[in-house]
């Protein structure tokens, strides 16, 4: 098979901005594209893995050099990127027609020739998305709000997000015991 015959599915990795508005609404842009199927920068994300864990969230990892070998410059070049992934920014990945929000969580160093090769692994950002939502809501007695049944409850925390909830997968007894033990002592 020659190497032409290999296909690549589409993808792109990209550093976002987020910021929010007077009117509470929240406004994302673009900065720049860090890694692509079909980009050649050779400061590029390179090694990238894309997984998906059994309890539904996602993990990218991918490599980025902080210096890179500029052929036509014929010296060690400063990777125009690097400055601009840190810990908690905000990256995204499109990939089979889909985007995902994930944010840098650890970035690992290891040094190759003249420059250290920076390892990024990022996370889903689920958390912050579920807790932006129910920054907007307030239970109180007085609005009759704070008692309900759980799947009345659960649409109202989860409306507007991408989460829903799912009645026919509530199960068992989650009540919770702690036990305690009982001693019996004679008393003469």
């Amino acid at each position: 098979m020659a190497l032409e015959d290999i296909k690549k599915l589409p993808y792109e990795i990209s550093v976002w901005k987020e910021e929010v508005l007077d009117n509470g609404k929240k406004k994302e842009t673009k900065l720049f594209i860090i890694g692509a199927h079909d980009m050649t920068y050779e400061g590029r994300a390179t090694s990238v893995k894309f997984t998906r864990k059994l309890n539904g969230t996602n993990s990218l990892t991918f490599q980025m050099p902080d210096k890179y070998f500029d052929s036509r410059e014929g010296k060690y070049v400063r990777n125009k990127f690097i400055d601009e992934l840190f810990s908690e920014r905000k990256i995204k990945l499109f990939y089979k027609e889909k985007w995902y929000e994930l944010y840098i969580k650890t970035i690992k160093e290891d040094k190759k020739f003249k420059s250290y090769m920076k390892t990024y692994t990022c996370s889903d950002s689920f958390i912050d998305e579920l807790s932006r939502n129910g920054y907007g809501i307030t239970f109180d007695e007085e609005l009759y709000n704070n008692v309900e049944e759980i799947g009345t409850f659960s649409e109202t925390v989860l409306d507007g997000s991408l989460w829903t909830y799912t009645p026919q997968y509530n199960w068992g007894d989650f009540t919770e015991f702690t036990p305690t033990k009982l001693f019996k002592i004679p008393i003469s």
